[in-house]
């Protein structure tokens, strides 16, 4: 199945060394036919707290492979990053009670994680969370999860935290911020592959 065709595609083109080609990363919302390349996502993910993202710490079913590949536009968001033929990271938001509030995580698999991918799928969210309507993100992290902490308090917001029995609740505004716009440029000017956005149509 070829995951990467689709519509409303926006090229973001980064500067790089003419003689060497950087790789192309493809970030999009999820969609019906990603059900199977999620569970095989999933199925390859070797740390536990990984799978945990999925509620589940063996395989994923069918029924909840199509439900994290739902996307309405409004109340449930999911936006997958592809390399190649493969899905390699995942990020979600749920609206939280018909609020502007909404739960979200992300997870990257085990090989490509470090090279900001986490981040390129919180920035697409972000952009199609405002569209619907939420201004708040909400998130629970383990505490010695020490790199998710760190993709989520260098993203340019400010982030409150509380604890509760090993478990982090973070809790951002997501709305328009000159810091963020900030954070975004200097990383896309830093990253080592180029991204390629697909959005809802």
């Amino acid at each position: 199945m070829d995951l990467t065709s689709g519509s409303s595609v926006q090229e973001v083109v980064r500067p790089h060394d003419a003689g060497a080609p950087r790789p192309t990363l493809l970030v999009r919302p999820a969609r019906p036919g990603d059900a199977g390349a999620l569970r095989a996502f999933h199925d390859a993910l070797a740390d536990q707290a990984g799978r945990r993202y999925f509620g589940t710490s063996a395989t994923l079913s069918a029924a909840d492979a199509r439900r994290f590949t739902r996307v309405d536009g409004s109340d449930h968001l999911s936006v997958v990053a592809i390399d190649g033929p493969r899905i390699v990271g995942l990020a979600r938001a749920d609206r939280l009670a018909e609020e502007v509030n909404a739960e979200v995580a992300v997870v990257v698999d085990d090989a490509h994680r470090g090279r900001g991918i986490g981040t390129a799928l919180l920035e697409q969210l972000i952009d199609e969370s405002r569209a619907a309507g939420i201004g708040v993100f909400e998130a629970d992290i383990w505490e010695h999860d020490h790199r998710l902490h760190s993709v989520f308090h260098r993203l340019g917001f400010r982030v409150r935290s509380s604890s509760d029995e090993g478990l982090v609740r973070l809790v951002f505004l997501i709305g328009p911020s000159a810091t963020y716009e900030l954070a975004c440029r200097k990383r896309r000017r830093d990253l080592g592959f180029d991204i390629t956005n697909e959005t809802l149509p």
